[in-house]
């Protein structure tokens, strides 16, 4: 599980699991959590709107999943999204920069289906392009 407290009036958050579900609920609830008490209002990473190139099926309907990915732009312009391929967990942490949601009480994600994914280049370190290409 994910907690959050106050030990002798600093932040401590604990996050679960191992590398990929730590690195996913530090990015997810810790990083915002963080921003916020420094001032920051807003998300920390951009969004855009793409649609998905196949289909997202959930490991459980009643959770909130975030899966690695893979962005393109299409011919006409749109975005579309496939999945990271799910070889070594630890390579895909290191190699993708976009993240699907899947939201909680949805059990699967039909392919041509819109959803929000998130760009791992946090908005503080420099301007991101739709591209998903960072700049300073």
């Amino acid at each position: 599980g994910i907690s959050f407290g106050l030990l002798k009036q600093k932040p401590v958050f604990c996050l679960p699991g191992g590398p990929p579900s730590n690195e996913m609920a530090f990015l997810q609830l810790a990083l915002p959590g963080i921003l916020h008490m420094a001032g920051q209002d807003g998300p920390p990473f951009f969004s855009i709107k793409a649609r998905l190139a196949e289909p997202l099926k959930g490991r459980h309907s009643a959770w909130t999943e975030f899966r690695r990915a893979n962005l393109f732009c299409d011919t006409d312009g749109s975005y579309k999204v496939t999945l990271y391929p799910e070889i070594s967990r630890l390579q895909s942490m290191a190699d993708s920069l976009y993240v699907v949601c899947k939201p909680e009480g949805t059990g699967r994600l039909s392919s041509g289906g819109l959803v929000d994914v998130q760009i791992m280049v946090p908005l503080m370190a420099g301007h991101v392009t739709q591209s998903g290409s960072q700049s300073k």
